[in-house]
């Protein structure tokens, strides 16, 4: 990874990825703000807690309550502003790893613009998709009106969020790793062990970041105010590093089997 300079590489995909975040984040703001009311959303909004790590609540969760107070001051244009930025960063940033999935593997883009446009627009498509799963999951499921008083309920899945997010999170590295290099499909029982283990190490790694950025706070001595922002940055470089690290794996498996079975003729 260091010969194929991914950290670099890394840091531009994280900077799209959070480019791309808070519109996409506003857009679903304001389109549950028009389908729930506003009320309704602040509650909602009240039971995100993100933990992977804590600043990340800091962050996204109070910026999200900030807008859906300030609702009224948004038309539908900005609507559609937060959605088109939110698509050009994502594309961006999809671009971004398709060219370093090339690298990993070794291999020349051959496809068309068209091709490459439509694939980092459906990688655009499919981040989006996790991260409404993702949202949902931290929410406990979506709302549901509960008798004359309108409050919200919601079905605890406490127990098996985790499992689930965990495997809609390998599902959609299975689907990048596979499609996202200018290769000849590879196997899905290939991508599978990148996928597993860059998942794995991602909720391990969070979890583990989550508690060195909540016990020593010497960042947030330095950066005072920036301290928040700044390790919500780090969090989404390292989250990108492991992708690519799972990315790495398949293509070094894949290398291994290839030297055995010649070995083996």
């Amino acid at each position: 990874m260091s010969a194929h300079n991914m950290p670099i590489v890394a840091a531009g995909i994280a900077f799209y990825m959070v480019w791309a975040l808070f519109p996409a984040l506003v857009a679903l703001v304001l389109l549950g703000i028009t389908v729930l009311g506003e009320q309704e959303m602040l509650h909602l909004l009240s039971r995100i807690r993100v933990d992977l790590p804590s600043s990340v609540d800091a962050v996204v969760g109070a910026q999200l309550s900030a807008i859906a107070r300030q609702s009224r001051a948004f038309s539908s244009s900005a609507f559609i502003g937060s959605v088109a930025v939110a698509l050009w960063g994502a594309m961006r940033g999809a671009r971004g790893l398709i060219e370093a999935l090339n690298l990993i593997h070794r291999q020349r883009e051959t496809r068309s613009f068209g091709h490459r446009q439509a694939l980092a627009f459906g990688f655009a498509c499919l981040g989006g998709g996790f991260l409404i799963i993702a949202i949902s999951l931290i929410v406990a499921v979506p709302p549901f009106p509960s008798g004359s008083d309108g409050d919200i309920e919601s079905i605890p899945l406490a127990p098996w969020q985790w499992p689930i997010l965990i495997g809609a999170l390998m599902s959609s590295l299975a689907i990048v790793y596979r499609y996202g290099p200018a290769r000849r499909k590879a196997k899905w029982r290939w991508v599978s062990w990148g996928a597993a283990a860059s998942a794995i190490v991602w909720v391990i790694g969070s979890f583990l970041f989550s508690y060195y950025a909540s016990r020593y706070m010497r960042a947030n001595l330095l950066l005072g105010s920036l301290g928040a922002a700044t390790i919500f940055m780090l969090w989404s470089y390292l989250t990108v590093l492991t992708l690519l690290f799972g990315a790495q794996i398949n293509v070094e498996m894949e290398r291994e089997a290839d030297v055995e079975t010649t070995l083996d003729r």
